[in-house]
């Protein structure tokens, strides 16, 4: 019976809005609204008296709806009404559950008796007090009401929890005109003189605070830069120069955020405003995060990589540099979407199918990436180094990337981008190793009956007499006879350049000495021919 009466109470509450406008509506609409009002409402509490405490006959209606946006320090209650529908008594044990939550939970009461049914005491409501933080951010937090039934005479236990969920919506609830003044992380009650003494005054106010501490910041960088100019390393110059815009964009951000609470906005725009400036700090820090790592970490890497004697350091250098930079971009786009309140696990399970995809798909495109890291680290060429490539082209390396490299052809003023999987593969020639000597040589023949040493004395006359050659310590010109030919003997001068890319001029110049002295000396260069000898035979 006492159910009964709680659903007739209820129906009743529902019953007094329509009341008020029936006055406004004529008579036989009105009768045939509340008819159709009563049926429904039925259906609907008798949908809700459904809902059972875990089997024990023990019915829980929820009285009102268990969701509330609260302002700063605001209060509400949840309440339930349980109804015993069996004819043994229970004891109740009510526990709040609030998971971490920054809300305050109580219960009340904390324990209660439940009659049999048709007792007196067979109905009772209990109620969840949800009391809001003096401070916090604009999302919602679940609070649950654990209920323990104890059925008397055989301890049976039921159990269930009963959710909530709380937005808190800003400092500023809409009774309070004036609104609150922040002065940093502090609300206080607005003491300003009109026209600010409201809530967008005082918004207004405590933003123009936070400005105002921003430029404050942004003048004690300035200062700070100018005292760490003197110091040995430029790595803290760099540093107070990189942070000084971040900050001061952080710290005005960080105060609109704060500041907008004061208006007590509505709990949909306060969780949009959250998305889109945590948007913006995750920009923000990535961005610091990047310039500090690439002006900072790797610059100081390669300084003291610089004074070791061992060159690994060297070469990991540039492959930390380039894959770091990708790193931290790709966990920047992680807490951007995490900002707008996606499951980040979904979408990295996403991105792992998608890059299985990818790796039969893209194929060449990871072959050059991983040979582009093969090639930094093993180091056959760095830039500015010149290669001699299978198709016999000299070419100087102008970069190093993890995808190509693009080598400048020498000979025909031409940039080519050559896939790191095919370097990586190919024969290549460095020809500015193992230093910046070039060692080359000249050929030339002269006729049968020459005089060899007079030969050799001017040929080595003409190499050491050129600007570009080096002399002594092993490198002076090395003469040779190669080959007896069909017209010529064929000599070979060895000498050594004093830079690799001085060589093709070099042996250029010398070829053209060669031919002018030879000429002075009367020494003959023979061109190839064949003598012919004509014998006549007499007719028999």
């Amino acid at each position: 019976m006492g159910s009964y009466l709680i659903l007739l109470r209820c129906l009743l509450r529902r019953f007094i809005y329509c009341l008020s406008i029936a006055c406004l509506m004529p008579r036989r609409f009105v009768a045939v609204l509340l008819f159709c009002l009563v049926f429904f409402s039925f259906l609907s509490l008798n949908a809700v008296a459904l809902d059972e405490l875990d089997g024990s006959g023990i019915l829980v209606i929820p009285d009102g709806i268990h969701e509330a946006d609260l302002h700063l320090n605001e209060e509400v209650a949840y309440v339930w009404v349980l109804c015993n529908q069996g004819p043994d008594s229970f004891h109740l044990g009510m526990t709040p559950v609030e998971n971490d939550t920054s809300f305050q939970a109580e219960a009340s009461p904390s324990y209660s008796y439940l009659g049999p049914n048709q007792s007196d005491d067979s109905c009772t409501s209990v109620s969840l007090i949800v009391t809001a933080p003096s401070s916090g951010v604009v999302t919602p937090e679940s609070i649950g009401l654990s209920i323990t039934a104890t059925r008397i005479g055989t301890a049976e236990q039921a159990n269930e929890t009963y959710w909530t969920i709380n937005h808190l919506t800003g400092i500023t609830p809409p009774a309070d005109p004036e609104g609150k003044l922040y002065v940093l992380f502090w609300p206080y009650d607005n003491p300003l003189p009109a026209p600010l003494d409201n809530k967008y005054g005082a918004f207004l106010v405590s933003f123009l605070i936070w400005i105002l501490i921003a430029g404050l910041v942004v003048l004690v960088s300035k200062v700070s830069a100018r005292a760490v100019r003197h110091t040995e390393t430029h790595v803290d110059d760099m540093i107070v120069q990189m942070m000084k815009g971040p900050i001061f964009v952080i710290l005005v951000v960080t105060g609109l955020d704060i500041s907008l609470d004061i208006l007590g906005l509505p709990a949909d725009l306060q969780s949009t405003l959250a998305s889109v400036f945590g948007f913006l700090m995750v920009i923000l820090f990535t961005w610091i995060v990047y310039k500090l790592f690439k002006n900072v970490l790797v610059y100081y890497g390669g300084v003291l990589s610089a004074k070791t004697q061992t060159d690994m350091d060297d070469r990991l250098i540039p492959v930390i540099s380039k894959v770091g930079g990708v790193i931290i971009i790709i966990l920047g786009v992680i807490f951007i979407v995490q900002s707008f309140g996606y499951d980040v696990t979904l979408f990295l399970a996403g991105m792992g199918v998608i890059g299985i995809v990818i790796g039969f798909a893209a194929q060449d495109t990871l072959s050059n990436f991983f040979s582009g890291i093969f090639l930094m680290l093993d180091r056959p060429f760095q830039t500015g180094d010149l290669i001699l490539l299978n198709s016999g082209d000299v070419c100087r390396v102008s970069w190093v990337g993890l995808r190509s490299t693009k080598l400048y052809h020498l000979a025909k003023h031409r940039m080519i981008v050559m896939p790191n999987n095919m370097l990586a593969e190919e024969r290549v020639d460095n020809i500015t190793m193992p230093d910046a000597r070039g060692k080359s040589s000249i050929m030339v023949g002269v006729a049968y009956g020459t005089d060899l040493d007079h030969a050799k004395k001017v040929l080595t006359e003409i190499v050491l007499g050129h600007p570009n050659i080096l002399k002594g310590k092993g490198e002076d010109p090395a003469f040779r006879v190669t080959e007896f030919a069909d017209s010529s003997i064929n000599l070979k001068m060895i000498f050594w350049v004093d830079e690799v890319e001085n060589t093709w001029r070099v042996e250029s110049e010398l070829k053209e000495a060669v031919d002018k002295r030879f000429q002075e000396e009367k020494i003959e260069i023979p061109f190839p021919q064949q003598v012919v000898y004509m014998h006549s035979e007499e007719k028999i």
